[in-house]
């Protein structure tokens, strides 16, 4: 894919080794505002629908503020969810009336596993 590239990518993106940027930003992002994301933790939609593991959760957050090896992108992934099942309450599409656990099958995911 190197070789398919050479000329068209600029040769210090087309070489680098890692992308640890991203991976640094999130991690940043969330040891600056552990406090939101730990109080976020509390009353996840996601967690009422049984798609998250609120504990594993909150574990994975305490990792990444103490710079902690975690899976960044399923914790991102997850906020995604997160805020997307918020936005679909906040425009009426999901309520109290639709909000049920017999819609997901009875498991949790354990946030920040790595699986």
């Amino acid at each position: 894919m190197r070789r398919a590239l050479s000329g068209i990518v600029p040769e210090e993106i087309l070489n680098r080794k890692r992308k640890a940027f991203a991976s640094r930003a999130a991690l940043a992002a969330i040891a600056s505002d552990y406090t939101s994301f730990t109080n976020l933790s509390e009353s996840m939609l996601s967690s009422s629908l049984g798609i998250i593991d609120p504990r594993a959760f909150r574990q994975t957050l305490q990792k990444a503020s103490h710079g902690e090896t975690i899976a960044t992108l399923i914790l991102v992934r997850t906020l995604g969810i997160e805020f997307w099942l918020r936005a679909l309450r906040t425009h009426g599409l999901l309520n109290e009336n639709n909000l049920t656990t017999e819609v997901i099958p009875n498991h949790c995911v354990a946030v920040g596993e790595g699986h």
